[in-house]
């Protein structure tokens, strides 16, 4: 972790240490790389898209959820994988990946491991990490911290900022931001498509377990802490 005036602040080789502290190495993989290896795995017939869950029960030898279209489903394990409706936050957050890039102009890690580097503004309240991937794409995001005023300003986001237009507002809000490596956002962001350049707000909640029952939680249902 870095800081823009005073230089490394936090050092940690996560990687190295990832099968002691939780019990397995870490891996990264692209959210569609991983649809794609779930899509292969289920049948076409099995999956249904545009549901919206109202309940789920438990049953003797599984589990039943019912759907805001009058249907039922059975299964053996729910899974929950993102955020139900959120409370306020206090941090928006934009988050993308780049293309496949060339060592040029992007000297940020040797391409064996991925390399994490994140860096505290000074003078501003925000946050950015990019870390690197096999696929020599560059992963970032940018936390913008809120304060009172600025949050109100952000309360309306779920319904009014989920399109293009918030996207490449606040682009072009933090082009000018220092990011790694001497690279500033817009560097990142005009080697990003703009397809996969998110806007969001991270909940902040903290579950006891992320089990229960025949009910699991992965991803941002899980944990998210900003």
């Amino acid at each position: 972790m870095y800081s823009e005036k005073k230089g490394l602040l936090l050092h940690s080789d996560y990687v190295a240490g990832a099968p002691e502290k939780f019990g397995w190495p870490s891996y990264i993989i692209s959210r569609p790389n991983l649809h794609n290896i779930l899509l292969s795995l289920i049948p076409p017939e099995r999956i249904h898209l545009n549901k919206r869950v109202l309940s789920y029960v438990e049953t003797g030898n599984g589990i039943t959820i019912r759907t805001s279209d009058n249907m039922t489903h059975e299964g053996n394990i729910l899974v929950g994988a993102d955020d139900k409706e959120p409370l306020k936050s206090s941090t928006i957050c934009l988050v993308g990946q780049t293309r496949p890039l060339e060592p040029r102009g992007y000297e940020f890690g040797d391409g064996k491991e991925c390399i994490s580097e994140s860096i505290l503004l000074d003078e501003k309240p925000v946050f950015i990490v990019a870390f690197t991937t096999a696929e020599k794409t560059i992963c970032w995001k940018v936390h913008e911290f809120l304060d009172q005023e600025t949050g109100k300003m952000h309360d309306n986001f779920r319904s009014s900022e989920w399109g293009p237009e918030a996207v490449d507002v606040m682009c072009k809000e933090i082009r000018d931001y220092t990011a790694v490596k001497g690279l500033k956002m817009g560097d990142l962001i005009d080697a990003t498509l703009k397809e996969v350049i998110c806007k969001v707000m991270p909940e902040e909640k903290l579950f006891e377990t992320w089990t229960y029952g025949r009910t699991v939680l992965i991803g941002d249902g899980n944990v998210l802490i900003s």
